[in-house]
């Protein structure tokens, strides 16, 4: 705020004055790990007057300041435990010179008082309570301004004590808390047991918060014991989850924990009867060679893919190779003989390793007693091809190419005895490369099995 003096009224003409006012409070709205919630306050007054009247000038400065630092503790229940505390540095400071109608100058000595003083107050529940002032230590009675240091301090403690009061409403309304499970979600066969392990931690910090956890019943959800109990750093709430012995639409349970960090809630979801698990192995090999008068040739590729399922999510991990040489020659007049030259030499090499999703499926015919296995890779494997083509005069073409690693197997068939069980393996041999007098040998395994319920 600025007044300034109305011209043409003596009392004022001349006068300006300049205040500022400042109440601010900033505290954490969630609180740390272990509890504690801290913050900054502020509270200020300057005043700045100016006067020119008579040919005489002069100026005052007043400043008043009250730096606080907050600092309160939550306590397993999510409220805060004991006194919140305030630690406050008032700082008074008054300068002025005067500047006579004769020139002479007089200057008002500085006067700076500080004051250091501990408040403490109560904040009870519910938003905007007012808090409980409960009193101050500190401050030295002969120090200058110690009861005026002393309002100061009584009201930040007020407003640092609302303010307090609207970040402990949300944090107990599940801002700042998370309930953490581990395993975070499983699939359990019907009527077995299961542990999970709950923790609490803040949602925006690091560490572990001392809790106490409570389940809320869920009928036909599975059974939990114990119903509740506290958790904290390295000792985690261990709650043993017994799955239903039928399938029920949302098995699981919910906990709602109280900590140190705040309010929290969460669900842990099981699944009934685990999917498909298991492995498949492919192997594909590929043996050529022979030999003519104008060509002669050898070639061995193969292609190895194992296919690791849990829970019907599969990933493949697949090795491919491939060495082929081929000598082509052609007939020749030399003299007045025929006689047989190399006209072109042909090599390549590859190798290939690597992993990627894949995906197995399984189908039964439960009326036909049979069942298909599908797998296939959902994303290339690549490798490189590295291929030399030279001709009769030595000059070579080289160049190289992605080398690939396919499924290597599609389809899988056979009987089925089991609704939780499909094993089984197949084999072929036939003809391939050159002139078809090559081999080409395809062995396939799998064992996939399933927990819980068959229906």
């Amino acid at each position: 705020m600025t007044a300034t003096g109305r011209v043409g009224v003596p009392e004022t003409e001349g006068r300006r004055v300049y205040a500022r006012f400042e109440l601010s409070n900033q505290i954490k709205t969630c609180p740390t790990a272990d509890g504690y919630v801290e913050g900054d306050g502020v509270f200020s007054f300057t005043v700045r007057s100016t006067k020119n009247q008579a040919g005489e000038g002069s100026t005052m400065s007043i400043d008043r300041q009250a730096k606080a630092k907050y600092k309160g503790r939550v306590g397993e229940n999510g409220y805060l435990e004991g006194p919140v505390t305030l630690e406050m540095d008032y700082d008074f400071t008054q300068t002025g010179v005067t500047r006579h109608a004769g020139g002479g100058l007089t200057t008002i000595p500085s006067t700076p008082s500080h004051q250091h003083m501990t408040f403490t107050f109560m904040v009870p529940p519910g938003e905007m309570a007012l808090p409980d002032l409960q009193g101050f230590a500190g401050g030295d009675p002969i120090g200058g301004h110690y009861v005026e240091a002393g309002g100061f301090g009584l009201t930040l403690s007020f407003w640092g004590g609302i303010f307090y009061s609207i970040a402990q409403t949300r944090w107990r309304q599940g801002e700042c808390a998370k309930v953490v499970f581990d395993p975070p979600g499983a699939t359990v066969a019907l009527g077995t047991e299961t542990t999970v392990e709950v923790q609490v931690k803040p949602k925006e910090s690091d560490g572990i918060a001392d809790a106490m956890s409570y389940v809320i019943p869920r009928a036909d959800a599975g059974s939990v014991a114990p119903g509740g109990g506290s958790s904290k750093e390295g000792s985690p709430l261990k709650i043993t989850y017994t799955a239903p012995y039928k399938k029920v639409a949302d098995p699981g349970f919910r906990l709602k924990a109280t900590s140190r960090a705040g309010v929290a809630e969460g669900e842990w979801k099981a699944a009934l009867g685990t999917g498909w698990s298991g492995k498949i192995s492919c192997i594909r090999e590929l043996t050529d060679g022979g030999q003519s008068e104008l060509v002669g040739w050898s070639s061995h590729s193969s292609t190895k893919v194992m296919y690791d399922v849990k829970d019907e999510v599969a990933t493949a991990t697949g090795h491919g190779e491939v060495n082929n040489t081929a000598t082509r020659r052609q007939k020749a007049l030399s003299g007045r003989n025929i006689t047989v030259i190399t006209q072109q030499t042909e090599s390549a090499d590859g190798n290939v390793d690597g992993t990627s999703p894949a995906t197995v499926s399984v189908s039964l015919d439960k009326a036909k007693g049979t069942y298909s296995i599908a797998a296939s890779i959902d994303s290339n494997i690549t490798g490189n091809r590295h291929t030399s083509i030279c001709g009769k005069d030595g000059k070579c073409q080289v160049s190289d190419s992605p080398f690939y690693v396919d499924s290597c197997v599609q389809d899988m068939r056979g009987s089925l005895t089991n609704l939780n069980e499909l094993h089984g393996s197949m084999s072929d041999t036939k003809p391939a490369g050159y002139y078809r007098k090559g081999t080409e040998t395809l062995t396939v395994t799998w064992d996939l099995s399933r927990k819980g319920d068959a229906k």
